[in-house]
């Protein structure tokens, strides 16, 4: 004799349903992972990077410069940050709380690239350049390599174009 398991038989609507379900949440994911982390405070400048362009948001503050791109989980392919010191200085950078792996341009105050460092995500170890500059840009890790620059090439850092960041 056969006994029957009343959930042996599923109704073909329970299926479906089970399946949109499945569905909408792995799209929901994918549109999460998708998302642009960027600061809505901090304005915002495209720099000519070597043979790309590069849109950085400006931390000028100290606060902001504490901050960098701590916390974030991702970064679009062409985008970073620029800190900006006033006045020029030999800075130590490190990666607490940063997730993303990044490279980093130590930038004179004439544009001149004296260091680039590959942090990696949580590494506390200070990376510093070795003299003082007015600049640091940060990028995903690779990208001045990619856009082909070096330490001695020239950035052109104009920050008069800045502006708020589309909402």
């Amino acid at each position: 004799m056969k006994s029957r398991n009343p959930t042996a038989k599923r109704s073909p609507r329970a299926a479906i349903v089970l399946f949109a379900v499945v569905t909408l949440l792995a799209f929901a994911g994918f549109a999460r992972a998708a998302e642009v982390e960027v600061n809505k405070d901090l304005l915002t400048v495209g720099l000519k990077v070597g043979h790309k362009t590069l849109t950085v948001e400006i931390a000028q503050t100290p606060e902001t410069r504490r901050v960098g791109l701590m916390n974030r989980q991702s970064m679009p392919e062409d985008h970073g940050m620029i800190f900006v010191f006033d006045p020029p200085q030999v800075v130590g950078f490190w990666m607490r709380n940063t997730y993303i792996p990044l490279s980093a341009a130590f930038v004179a105050e004439d544009g001149t690239v004296v260091h680039i460092a590959h942090m990696k995500p949580h590494d506390e170890s200070q990376h510093s350049p070795p003299s003082a500059v007015r600049y640091v840009i940060e990028a995903n890790d690779g990208y001045f390599a990619k856009a082909g620059v070096a330490v001695g090439d020239k950035i052109d850092v104009d920050l008069s174009k800045a502006a708020a960041p589309s909402p």
